[in-house]
């Protein structure tokens, strides 16, 4: 299952009641042990079948009649896939170091979760262009838990750029005259 808010951030297998044997003979009766899995971290958690009786139509036990073999199985977590893009930026060259700490991503969180921060490393002073590079993002529930790591972020880089100042410079040298 991919983390998600359905189940109250918690998978959980409990009492599979009963399945009708083939050619109405009975029923087989299933109980699981009832294992849960709240995040990624947890993984894999084992998913147990507890006790297992078959009763025929009578409501006679006749576990005993047939081989019954358990297989359990895990419980997994898929980390769930955001994208965080950085903004990108253009300025004209002014002389000052230009940074731009604005990021945009999906609104794909779980409910009641929130993006609470970005760090984004990137400056340009210069003409020309470089990256405007997020990472470390932290997500929380409402209540502060850090649940980042249920998370699969992927990081795309924005742009800053400097551009030539187009005003044009009058240079002059002026009028001189000697006698």
């Amino acid at each position: 299952a991919i983390y998600d808010s359905l189940y109250n951030y918690t998978y959980s297998v409990t009492n599979l009641n009963s399945i009708n044997l083939r050619g109405g003979q009975g029923t087989l009766f299933v109980t699981m042990v009832g294992n849960t899995i709240t995040n990624y971290s947890q993984n894999p958690v084992a998913n147990e079948i507890g006790d297992c009786f078959i009763e025929n139509n009578s409501g006679d036990d006749v576990t005993t009649s047939y081989k019954v073999v358990r297989v359990n199985g895990e419980l997994n977590i898929r980390q769930r896939d955001i994208t965080i893009q950085a903004r990108s930026g253009e300025w004209v060259y002014d002389g000052t170091t230009h940074t731009l700490n604005e990021y945009t991503y999906p609104s794909n969180l779980v409910s009641g979760q929130t993006l609470t921060s970005v760090d984004i490393t990137g400056s340009q002073l210069e003409l020309g262009q470089s990256a405007n590079h997020p990472h470390d993002a932290v997500i929380k529930t409402a209540g502060g838990v850090d649940v980042t790591n249920n998370y699969n972020i992927n990081y795309v880089d924005g742009s800053l750029k400097v551009t030539a100042n187009q005003n044009a410079i009058v240079v002059t040298s002026g009028d001189q005259s000697w006698e």
